[in-house]
Formats: C-alpha cells, structure tokens, sequence
C-alpha cells in the first residue's frame, strides 16, 4: 500500500517524466510521412538520418496562413559515407530544425534508402514563427524590450546566399548583415554525395527592425521567436586604484606644537693652502 501510494505520487509530481515520450521516431522506406502541425503547436525535428539510396533525403514544409509557401527545409544525415568501404570517413553532422504551425512535415521515400526521422510537437508558448521568403522581403519589428532569436534560416536554389540583415539605432548604431542561409540544395541531386550544411543560431537585442531580402531562385524558410529582454541594466563600478585609507587622529591632552625649529648650517672652514717649495737647479761640474 505505501509502495502504491509512492508511485502515485512520484508519477503526479514529475509530469514531466510521464509526458517525455512525446517524441516519436518513424521509418521511411516505401511510402512518405506526413506530420500534420496544428497552429498552437511547433514541430522539433531532432534527428533524420539516411542509409543507402543514390538521392539524399529532405524534409519537405508547407506553411499556410500569412508566411504560406512550400519548401524543402532539412536534408538527411548519410550515416553510410563513414561505414563500409568509407569507414576511415569522418561521420556527418546533423541539423536540427523547429517549424511552428499551421503547417505539413512531409518526408517522401528515397529508392533504395531507409531513412529515420525522430520529432517533437509542443505547445508554442514561446511564439514561434515560421515564414517562407520567395520574392518579398520579410521586415520582423523588435521592440527595444524584447529580443529576437532565429533558430534556422534555410535556402533552396537561387546563385546568391541569402542573408539576415540588422539595422541598429543609438550609439551602437549601423547596419550589418548577421547571418547566412544554410543551403540545403548543396548535398541533394548532383551534389547527394556531399555534407550537409550545419545551421547557426542568432540572437538580436531590439529596438531594430530584422530584414530578410529576397534572393533571385531561392526559397527561404526563418523559424524566429521574440523574448523578453528581462537582463535589466546594470551598472559596473569600474575602481582604478585601491586608495590607502587615513587614520583618524586622536586628540591629545596637552597641545604639541607644530612649529618646525630652523637649523642653521655651521659655517665650512676653507682649508689654508699650504705653500709650495721651489726645488734648487742643480749645478753642471766644471771640466777639469
């Protein structure tokens, strides 16, 4: 009885525990996956790895709402260009990728390949935000109390690499260009036999207005989530010198008397010269 009730216990305090396996894995072999992301949700795909098959996988998204759009967003991980006869190969890194609903995840099938795909949905308490970028740059406002942070920023076809730019005001003011596009067209088709590109994150302190520009041929996808800036201001005492505290005198009684008494130097002797004495010549003796 005491051991039901502390396994009651211990299951209702650690929700956390009972709901971890959220995350599911599937198996794609012959037919694709579809995962359907409703609009309070987002998608964390963790891990999609590939063995065998010519193509590489991809994970293919469409958006609707605002951001609507299709694109391919994540390539598979080869796990079979370190194995076998490219066992001296260094492994490949994998991405991961979130993408906030509404939304569809799909995964086809590549001839030949087994490929796995392990995936998360959660709730999107941290607002985040999904946009495909064809042709119209995307403008993201960001107040000077909140922060932006761009989890991934994808591109398929297009010549040029696209590129978050930030403009900021104030005395840090200017303008710069903080992240690239991780192109996912690179180890897929002609190129299936290269490594996939690996994803940066970035975090940008408002006020400042986020511009993404179209780039000719290529399809963008930014997944972005605006915090609250809550570090406060702080102020740093900045001490140059350690200075010596001064002692605090104490009265005395009977009054000493500051005055300093002159000394007055004693007069210095000037040595008397002694005189010198002029030698005598000495007489030459006469020839006898």
């Amino acid at each position: 009885m005491h051991l039901s009730r502390w396994l009651v216990a211990f299951f209702l305090l650690n929700a956390g525990f009972v709901f971890a396996g959220g995350f599911k894995s599937k198996i794609v072999t012959t037919s694709q996956l579809t995962i359907t992301v409703p609009e309070n949700r987002f998608l964390k795909i963790t891990n999609f790895t590939q063995e065998g098959g010519t193509d590489r996988g991809v994970v293919g998204v469409t958006l609707s709402g605002d951001g609507g759009g299709t694109a391919n967003v994540l390539t598979a991980t080869r796990i079979d260009l370190s194995t076998g006869i490219n066992s001296q190969n260094l492994p490949e890194i994998g991405s991961q990728l979130i993408i906030a609903g509404p939304a569809e995840a799909k995964v086809p099938p590549v001839a030949g390949a087994t490929l796995l795909i392990s995936y998360k949905k959660e709730p999107n308490e941290g607002e985040f935000k999904s946009k495909i970028i064809t042709s119209s740059q995307l403008t993201i406002p960001v107040p000077e109390d909140r922060f932006l942070k761009i989890v991934n920023f994808t591109q398929e076809g297009g010549t040029d690499r696209g590129v978050v730019r930030v403009p900021l005001s104030g005395n840090a003011g200017g303008i710069a260009n903080v992240l690239t596009a991780t192109r996912i067209d690179s180890s897929t088709g002609i190129n299936s036999q290269d490594f996939p590109e690996i994803g940066n994150q970035v975090i940008i302190a408002g006020p400042t207005e986020v511009k993404i520009p179209p780039v000719a041929g290529a399809t963008f996808l930014i997944t972005y989530q605006k915090g609250s800036n809550e570090g406060g201001e702080e102020t740093n005492l900045i001490v140059t010198g350690s200075p010596t505290p001064a002692g605090t005198p104490i009265q005395s009684a009977t009054p000493t008397s500051t005055s300093i008494p002159t000394v007055t130097p004693a007069p210095t002797s000037t040595p008397t010269p002694v005189p010198t004495s002029t030698p005598r010549p000495t007489r030459t003796p006469r020839p006898p």
